[in-house]
């Protein structure tokens, strides 16, 4: 079970709270995806019902103080009590398209054109390759770890399309040279960021002007 609490914070050093929703459904979400469509603001999440029951589902946010879950959709392969292996971790939207990162399920591509009924479209696999997180930037896209070291680029001109870049899969490493395993990745312009899983002092970064 879980859900949202929503803060305004226009006055940072005063954040208000405007809304409080529970859904028992929702599950621990990594990442937290928006998107606009028409004149509705939508939110994507983890959501679990059973062991082997679980997938994404939706939130329409369009009125902060009080977000209505208006679906969800079930995802093959789905497996708990691990929390890593097989489950839904975190979600990015770009456009109509929304990426699920589903650990060793790989990367879920969902039709979001109307999210009241989401529809499964693929299912991309890297052979032992425990996802994380994936993130588009225009037609670059970056598939990161869940607690280990191994990233992977991809060209996303074909939003299904998952072409591997040359060069562009690495273990993540210190300044060291020593691997770095990361609990999480993000990215911001031509940079990703690393979150040390063991280690602490901060992240490791690397610039992804050159995918290659």
């Amino acid at each position: 079970g879980g859900g949202l609490t929503v803060f305004e914070f226009d006055d940072p050093c005063n954040p208000i709270k405007v809304g409080e929703v529970y859904e028992e459904g929702m599950r621990e979400s990594h990442t937290m995806s928006f998107s606009r469509i028409g004149d509705k603001e939508y939110l994507a999440v983890d959501y679990q019902i059973a062991d082997d029951v679980g997938g994404i589902g939706f939130w329409d946010v369009t009125e902060p103080s009080n977000p209505q879950w208006v679906s969800e959709l079930e995802l093959p392969d789905y497996s708990y009590p691990d929390a890593y292996f097989r489950v839904a971790l975190s979600t990015f939207w770009q456009g109509d398209y929304l990426y699920v990162s589903a650990g060793l399920n790989g990367i879920f591509v969902i039709d979001v054109t109307d999210p009241l009924s989401p529809t499964l479209l693929h299912q991309h696999r890297e052979v032992g390759h425990l996802v994380g997180s994936f993130h588009v930037i225009g037609n670059l896209a970056m598939s990161s770890s869940a607690g280990l070291a191994q990233t992977f680029l991809y060209d996303m001109s074909d939003p299904l399309g998952f072409e591997p870049i040359a060069g562009g899969n690495w273990l993540t490493q210190s300044a060291d040279g020593g691997q770095a395993n990361y609990y999480f990745a993000n990215t911001g312009g031509q940079y990703a960021l690393f979150a040390r899983k063991d280690t602490g002092g901060g992240p490791v970064v690397y610039d992804l002007s050159d995918p290659q």
